[in-house]
């Protein structure tokens, strides 16, 4: 009976049974204890947290955080009151000869919030929310690093992904790149935005998003299930 289960149904089950045998870590309590958003539920009536991280690099055993910024989707429109864009305080492992790292300063750093306070105030906001990031392997990953949590740990969230999205829609046998938000954008005839900071990707990601669902749907109803199927190629 498992395997004939939708993979939100499985990931509700899992967070349901983990939650009962209190096999999580404590940090993560506030996620465990939230239902999964349902999976039949329509996008239009999900919040939807749009996310960003500007990190030192993709090394996610020596690299670190230095921005994070996010807005809000509901009724298919982007909610910029809100948004939010936080420097995080990493300014003592940082800039060994380097002045500015994606055009960030020693100062605005040095001036940002704890990093570990940043991403438990992040838990509490994604409560009940689906998350979305492009390529999105980056923002989980070095969440569960400030966090001190093993890479492999369970995020009970249910994550949408504008880079699968898109892969999902076309044929891509040659370079990667074109699947950047800047490529996609360009494709989808969007306009130009302000590349490496936090603020500007997550709302150019959620600008992305919405286009996908009106190319994907249309005038139909937007499901959540029929979304993550198709990015996750189920059928």
């Amino acid at each position: 009976m498992w395997l004939l289960k939708d993979p939100l149904t499985k990931l509700e089950i899992k967070r349901q049974k983990l939650l009962d045998q209190g096999a999580f870590p404590k940090v993560l309590e506030p996620l465990y204890q939230s239902a999964l958003p349902p999976k039949d539920a329509l996008i239009s009536d999900l919040k939807i947290l749009s996310l960003d991280f500007e990190t030192t690099g993709l090394n996610f055993k020596e690299d670190c955080v230095l921005s994070m910024g996010a807005v809000e989707i509901y009724h298919n429109e982007i909610d910029f009151a809100k948004g939010f864009h936080h420097f995080l305080d990493v300014s003592d492992a940082l800039f060994k000869g380097s002045p500015i790292i994606h055009q960030i300063t020693p100062e605005q750093l040095a001036g940002g919030i704890d990093p570990y306070e940043a991403m438990l105030k992040l838990i509490d906001l994604l409560q009940g929310k689906v998350l979305l990031t492009h390529a999105g392997e980056i923002e989980r990953n070095f969440l569960l690093k400030t966090l001190k949590l093993p890479l492999n740990t369970f995020l009970p969230i249910v994550s949408l992904d504008t880079f699968k999205i898109e892969k999902s829609l076309f044929t891509y046998s040659h370079n990667v790149d074109d699947l950047s938000l800047f490529k996609i954008r360009e494709k989808r005839g969007l306009p130009p935005y302000i590349s490496h900071n936090a603020f500007a990707d997550a709302v150019s990601t959620a600008e992305v998003f919405l286009a996908q669902i009106a190319q994907i749907f249309g005038k139909e109803e937007k499901t959540l299930l029929k979304l993550f199927k198709l990015q996750e190629g189920l059928h």
